[in-house]
């Protein structure tokens, strides 16, 4: 079970190994950190990996994931350090690099190994409470994420091609993505302009166009149409 910190409206990952849990499981989400090494720059991030709201809601319904409320966890990790503790860490932090070869080594009492993080849990519902704006077609774009990854797609952002979801064959370290998926609702007009548009971007960047709506006749179940640009790129 990989437990997920809620920190106000967001899911940040900071933790490396959840984070490789949860590429196996096909979740890839979105480092926004910056790099110790190299802050002034934004072509590589680090650290924390922020989650899109599709890929928590998956992870909980799948059973992969629990949400966790970071700041009452934190707090009681707080409340439960004593002063002397707390002043410790204060001093070796001031010190700095000077002292880095002092080391503070962590209380490891059963009652800090054995803490309940199930106590500290989030509904799902309480999760989409905290989210400040709902889009009306959410549903229908979670429901084409979730049939998706079903089939075996790792999806990413896809705003910078036109698109809802970048979907790819496998890990995107590994792979390249092969297809640009724009939710569209079932009886949606879609402009010829934009059909040709879409299309010639997608063949231009090696890729093919989806359109995916929800089948109204059946449950849990979409239709997809791709495009693609014959004798271009």
């Amino acid at each position: 079970m990989i437990f997920l910190p809620l920190i106000g409206n967001r899911v940040l990952i900071f933790e490396i190994d959840d984070i490789k849990k949860l590429r196996e499981v096909g979740i890839v989400g979105v480092l926004s950190g910056t790099l110790p090494k190299a802050p002034q720059q934004n072509v590589f991030s680090g650290v924390p990996l922020q989650l899109s709201i599709y890929e928590v809601l998956w992870l909980i319904d799948n059973g992969h994931a629990k949400l966790i409320d970071s700041k009452a966890y934190h707090k009681m990790l707080m409340e439960g350090s004593t002063p002397q503790q707390i002043n410790e860490g204060n001093k070796v932090r001031l010190a700095g690099p000077s002292n880095s070869h002092y080391v503070i080594t962590p209380n490891t009492s059963p009652n800090k190994l054995d803490l309940d993080m199930n106590s500290f849990e989030v509904s799902r519902d309480e999760y989409l409470m905290r989210q400040p704006i709902l889009h009306e077609n959410f549903a229908k774009k979670y429901n084409a994420f979730s049939k998706l990854r079903s089939m075996g797609h790792y999806l990413m952002p896809g705003l910078r091609f036109g698109g809802t979801f970048v979907s790819y064959p496998g890990d995107p370290l590994r792979f390249h993505s092969h297809l640009i998926v724009k939710c569209v609702k079932p009886d949606e007009e879609v402009n010829l302009i934009d059909l040709v548009t879409g299309g010639r971007l997608a063949t231009a960047v090696k890729k093919a166009w989806v359109l995916v709506s929800e089948e109204p006749t059946r449950d849990d179940s979409i239709d997809a149409y791709s495009i693609e640009w014959a004798g271009f790129g």
